[in-house]
């Protein structure tokens, strides 16, 4: 979608400059139909719960930043460096 093909070169920097030790999983949710289906397993699912796309999780924790939050420096700044 464009708004994942905006945050992209966003994302990518960010984690050059922050995120060292993280490790990113790009995840493909499906065509535009498949992601708009209100039963789209990631829409369902209790460890994902999407409800943007893009969207940046960290597993199994509460952080997350959605939609134009990825486009902001400082956000993905304290989402890389923030201690577990």
């Amino acid at each position: 979608c464009s708004d994942c093909v905006e945050a992209e070169p966003v994302i990518e920097d960010a984690i050059k400059q922050f995120g060292e030790d993280s490790v990113l999983i790009l995840v493909d949710v499906g065509n535009k139909d498949t992601w708009k289906d209100i039963k789209n397993p990631f829409r369902l699912d209790k460890d994902t719960h999407l409800s943007v796309i893009p969207s940046l999780i960290r597993w199994k924790k509460p952080q997350r930043l959605e939609g134009d939050q990825l486009l902001k420096l400082e956000l993905l700044q304290m989402f890389f460096t923030e201690e577990d």
